[in-house]
């Protein structure tokens, strides 16, 4: 699965995000994983929508604020969703970090990690369980209807999107890209090495 066929997904699913939940578009992950999830496999590509923890490094514009912020430690549900496709941690969730943070936070990027690559210290997953192709988000039916008629919204999107829609942000794919984006004076990607060289592993969340 090369990014050309990646991106444009992503970028339909943010959209779809957006115009369905316009209030709290960055708060609908599970919505954002199935959609992701039902545009690959429209694709041919086998997908997986996994539920768990995530944490992400979290940079101010200015630098001088930084942190991890995410979704972590529910007891009673998965507290984040992402997919995993062709050995691949494909997630919208950090590039939405920054609606959720009490300061001015840099613009982050998408995920659609190798997993050939170990995870980063400054973006950590833990799985907590793992959907089938009919497995269903809810067992509210209300809830079910609104995924189902998320999913088709995107479906529409892709059928009328141009070919080669770009992502508004960049994608982290693995340390390359980081290097790369760091290199092109990316605040966050620049604050994430720094954090990964300084950071003990044994004061991260998991």
């Amino acid at each position: 699965m090369h990014l050309r066929e990646l991106e444009p997904i992503l970028a339909i699913v943010a959209d779809a995000l957006r115009q369905q939940f316009p209030d709290d578009f960055h708060k609908r992950c599970p919505y954002a994983a199935w959609g992701v999830r039902s545009l690959l496999s429209d694709a041919g590509i086998q997908a997986e929508i996994v539920g768990g923890d995530f944490v992400a490094f979290v940079i101010s514009n200015d630098g001088i604020r930084a942190g991890m912020h995410g979704f972590a430690h529910s007891k009673d549900q998965c507290s984040h969703f992402w997919v995993e496709a062709n050995g691949r941690l494909i997630d919208l969730g950090p590039h939405f970090l920054p609606n959720e943070s009490s300061f001015d936070v840099a613009p982050m990027p998408a995920v659609a990690w190798d997993l050939s690559y170990p995870l980063p210290r400054f973006l950590r997953y833990r799985s907590q369980d793992r959907f089938d192709q009919k497995a269903l988000m809810s067992r509210d039916p209300a809830i079910n209807a609104r995924c189902a008629a998320f999913v088709e919204r995107c479906r529409g999107k892709a059928r009328s999107t141009v070919v080669g829609s770009k992502f508004p942000t960049w994608i982290v794919t693995g340390p390359s890209s980081v290097e790369i984006a760091a290199n092109r004076k990316t605040p966050w990607a620049i604050g994430a090495m720094q954090f990964a060289r300084r950071s003990d592993p044994r004061d991260l969340p998991f």
